[in-house]
């Protein structure tokens, strides 16, 4: 009999410019999360944002068209880029 060993596969990232003790640490969370292969979304505070940082609701699956996707959906690079950018941001705006 074959013992089936369990894999742990990472599928979202939490990015913040805060240290983890700090007060304002969970708010300042921007999460990047894998949506398929190659294709991840950026969010902070339940939106997900484009290239540009404009972030929108993200609509059910059956409403995001492919012009949606193209716009809202990222290689991991430029999602680690932009939840950096996004994450500086905030860090900001709760520091002062």
């Amino acid at each position: 009999m074959t013992v089936l060993e369990p894999q742990f596969v990472a599928t979202r990232w939490a990015v913040s410019c805060l240290p983890e003790d700090h007060a304002g640490y969970r708010r300042s969370i921007v999460t990047i999360e894998q949506r398929g292969p190659d294709s991840y979304s950026v969010a902070y505070d339940g939106f997900v944002h484009d290239a540009k940082g404009t972030p929108e609701v993200e609509p059910l699956p059956s409403d995001r068209s492919a012009e949606w996707l193209a716009r809202f959906r990222h290689d991991y690079p430029a999602a680690a880029a932009l939840a950096a950018r996004i994450a500086r941001i905030v860090a900001v705006s709760l520091t002062g």
